[in-house]
């Protein structure tokens, strides 16, 4: 049977003490699953920062190692699942065993453990769940006494502690020799857990680039600005350090949708027409532009919710828009929900789509709704051919806004969902949101500064 280790926790921020921790489990067990958990009313910290973050350096710390995976679940739902209830979510793919620090299970032998004192139901999952205890250095020698009945014992001598690495970032301490490089520098990018505003829009500075290319292999031009870069090309990705889509929008997505969680800045590069999100090399080798200094952006992607006719639930993600349109001849008759309540109790007409900033230079703006410069934190909610309410009108609403769109006839007047273009199939609902876990850095050079281009792009 297959035995698999759950290491729950708050890693906030993930450190190499994390990794290393995991990498002694990967010897041990046959699958490693680390869960960062939701929001915790016994751990008011989790919220110091926004949930994608801890999304983002969790991928960093822990992806790539073989036999683990990350499953950040409670994150995009915002809930923390407690550990009798991981057990049953694991349970039927085999043998789980909960992974705990020696400082967890001390006092065990007296039922003084922390999983005696704060845990729910704490006789119960002391003595039926099983137990992988992790050594700490900073603890001493453990007591076998106070394990649980069912354990196993990690002898790894872990040194750290995640609240350590935030005072000392927040205190301008030393801290970079506790994390991983790469999630130093995008803690340092984006000014987490200082006193500063969390950025959105920063430099980037990757020092030697390392890209990694995905050309539109039917683009003629394309092909050729890869024979430009192959000298710099990085063919493995996991060193790579850039992710360089060379084709149009539509490659462009395409190639964030399937790479997002890589955790790597996209550098676009035009070999399409107009080219919203990408760099123009103006016949120049690209290379050269690899020596200017960046910009990037973190923008967030949709997280869609999808029930389709058949009762089937899926979810599914988009970077520029989700809409639903009508099925057949009839009109669509659509109610719209925001933040749990009704916003409009029937809508009449041919789509209603919410776009992020950067989905509002696209279908959006052809519906008549007015373009969002990508810095703005909000989304839009359009509609196409709307005969009721007579008084509709595009709007943009704030960036955690929930939609809700909900088919008041599946019968005579169905209608489809589509995700980025991607079509759902016939739907009872979609729900619209911003994801808590999945976004793309863009980076482009400042002569192709994306909200300059986009607004020169829409005034041409």
């Amino acid at each position: 049977m297959t035995r698999i280790a759950i290491f729950g926790g708050s890693f906030n921020p993930p450190g190499i003490h994390d990794r290393q921790v995991v990498l002694a489990l990967a010897e041990q067990f046959d699958r490693v699953v680390v869960v960062p958990c939701g929001p915790r009313p016994d751990k008011p910290e989790t919220n110091y920062i926004d949930p994608i973050h801890r999304a983002v350096m969790c991928d960093m710390t822990f992806g790539g190692i073989p036999n683990v995976e990350v499953d950040l679940s409670d994150l995009e739902l915002d809930i923390f699942t407690r550990t009798h209830h991981l057990n049953e979510r694991y349970r039927g793919h085999g043998d789980v065993w909960h992974v705990v620090g020696q400082d967890i299970v001390k006092g065990g032998a007296s039922g003084e453990s922390f999983i005696h004192k704060r845990w729910m139901n704490p006789e119960d999952v002391w003595y039926s769940l099983q137990y992988a205890v992790f050594t700490r250095k900073d603890h001493g020698e453990l007591d076998h006494n106070d394990l649980p009945p069912q354990s196993a014992l990690i002898d790894c001598k872990v040194d750290g502690w995640s609240p350590t690495i935030r005072e000392n970032i927040f205190f301008g301490r030393n801290y970079q020799l506790q994390l991983l490089p790469r999630v130093t520098a995008y803690i340092s990018r984006y000014a987490l857990y200082t006193s500063r505003r969390q950025k959105r829009r920063t430099d980037l500075d990757l020092g030697v680039i390392r890209p990694y290319i995905v050309p539109h292999e039917e683009n003629a031009r394309a092909m050729e600005i890869v024979g430009q870069l192959s000298a710099i090309a990085e063919p493995d990705i996991r060193k790579a350090n850039l992710i360089v889509p060379i084709g149009g929008d539509g490659m462009m997505l395409h190639t964030i949708r399937s790479m997002w969680q890589h955790r790597i800045p996209f550098f676009g590069i035009n070999a399409g027409h107009r080219g919203f999100l990408l760099n123009e090399v103006d016949g120049q080798w690209p290379g050269l532009l690899f020596q200017e200094e960046l910009i990037v952006r973190r923008l967030p992607l949709l997280y869609v919710e999808v029930v389709r006719h058949d009762g089937t639930t899926h979810s599914s993600l988009a970077f520029n828009d989700a809409w639903v349109e009508r099925a057949t001849g009839q009109t669509a008759h659509v109610r719209i929900g925001r933040n749990g309540h009704v916003l409009h109790d029937r809508v009449h007409g041919d789509i209603v789509l919410v776009a992020t900033p950067a989905g509002s230079t696209a279908y959006a703006r052809v519906m008549g709704a007015a373009h969002m410069d990508i810095d703005v934190e909000g989304l839009v909610l359009a509609g196409s051919n709307i005969g009721f309410p007579k008084a509709w009108q595009h709007t943009t609403r704030e960036i955690r806004t929930t939609f809700d769109f909900t088919a008041l006839d599946t019968s005579k007047r169905p209608i489809r969902g589509y995700v980025d273009g991607v079509d759902q199939g016939l739907v009872r609902s979609m729900k619209v949101r911003v994801s808590r876990i999945a976004s793309a850095e863009l980076a482009c050079t400042p002569q192709n500064d994306i909200p300059d281009k986009a607004h020169r792009l829409i005034n041409e």
